[in-house]
Order: structure tokens, then C-alpha cells, then sequence
């Protein structure tokens, strides 16, 4: 007669893929979290440099690539809502670097860009997280729309920047709360370089 050998369980010596893939799908999810942190402080670098251009339509330009950026950013972060309010955010910027063109210079884009945000607000609703981005978003728009510098850093510093504090705390955009921070420190060294009226242009 043959006789038969035991064989441990297959368990023993190898891993089900099962098993596996978990593990996978897990660093997967771990590493999006850190990409997106990367691409904020990349924007919170550029919208930082923005307010020390004395030259307004630098400042607005700047602050347009900063929010493409920074909506790519909450995208990563699961803020819908706040990403594509960025880009449509970026887009209003541009157009408010064109003082000649007619209908590129044209006042009645702000409205058009604050329906659009409301748009997108109402589209991706998720209670305070989406009407943080809406509310200050419209805010945004309009002062920028003002073209003036002084008008802008104020607005700014004295309630945007504390708004989007709160909206990155929720969503956990360190770059986010940082970059206000330096946004409103940044703002009052501007007001120190150059004065209040030096600004008005």
C-alpha cells in the first residue's frame, strides 16, 4: 500500500489574492490624500507671491492659476462643490485681466459667474461645505470685479480668509488653512509696503 503524505493547508503557504488586493486598494486611498496635499501647497505658494504684485492684473492672474490648482486640490479632497466653484472662479479671473476688450471687460460677467457658482452649488449640494465655497465665491467676484486693490485685500482679509478657514478644517486641506493665514499676513504687508491709497488703483 502507498502511503499517504499530509499536506498542511494551502493557507499555510500562500495568501489567497483576496487577501491581497485589500492591502492594494488601501495604500491606493492613503496616497491620494497625500497628492492632494501636495498640489495645495503648490497653490498656496502661488496664490501667496500673488498679493505682493503691486500691479493688480498680476495679482488677479496669479490668483487665476492658484485656483486651478487649488481646485484640482478639493477635487482630491472630495470638496466638489469648492473645486469647481475654483475653476469657474480662475476663468472670472482672466476676464478680469482684459480692460480694453468690450465684451471680455463687460460688468455683467460678475453676475453671470455668481449664477454659475449658485448653479453648481445647488447641483453638488452638501450642506455648509457647499455654501462656504458659494457664499464666498460671490463675495470674491464681485470685489474683484471692482478692480481695486484695496477693496479686494480687505474683503480678503477681514472675512474671506476666516470663511475658508472653517471650509478646510471640514474638509482636511492643511495647505488650505495655511495658505489663508499667510493670505491675511500677506495683505497687511502689502497695505505696510505700499499704503492704502497707493493701492486704490
Amino acid at each position: 500500500m502507498k502511503r499517504r503524505v499530509s499536506r498542511g493547508p494551502a493557507s499555510c503557504h500562500t495568501l489567497p489574492a483576496a487577501e491581497l488586493s485589500p492591502k492594494k486598494e488601501e495604500t491606493t486611498m492613503l496616497s491620494i490624500p497625500i497628492i492632494a496635499q501636495v498640489v495645495g501647497w503648490i497653490g498656496t505658494i502661488v496664490n501667496t507671491l500673488s498679493f505682493q504684485a503691486k500691479n493688480t492684473i498680476h495679482m488677479i492672474l496669479m490668483q487665476a492659476l492658484a485656483g486651478l490648482i487649488f481646485g484640482t486640490h478639493y477635487l482630491m479632497l472630495g470638496g466638489v462643490t469648492a473645486g469647481l466653484i475654483q475653476y469657474i472662479f480662475s476663468a472670472n479671473i482672466i476676464l478680469l485681466s482684459f480692460r480694453t476688450d468690450d465684451w471680455k471687460s463687460w460688468r455683467g460677467w460678475k453676475w453671470v459667474i455668481s449664477a454659475l457658482v449658485i448653479v453648481i452649488s445647488l447641483t453638488t449640494w452638501d450642506g455648509i461645505r457647499s455654501l462656504i465655497p458659494c457664499v464666498c465665491s460671490i463675495i470674491a467676484t464681485i470685489t474683484n470685479w471692482s478692480r481695486n486693490g484695496k477693496t479686494i485685500r480687505l474683503w480678503r482679509m477681514l472675512v474671506l480668509c476666516p470663511a475658508w478657514i472653517v471650509y478646510n478644517l471640514m474638509v482636511g486641506s492643511w495647505p488650505g488653512i495655511a495658505l489663508e493665514l499667510i493670505a491675511m499676513a500677506s495683505v497687511a504687508v502689502s497695505f505696510w509696503r505700499y499704503g492704502f491709497a497707493a493701492l486704490d488703483a
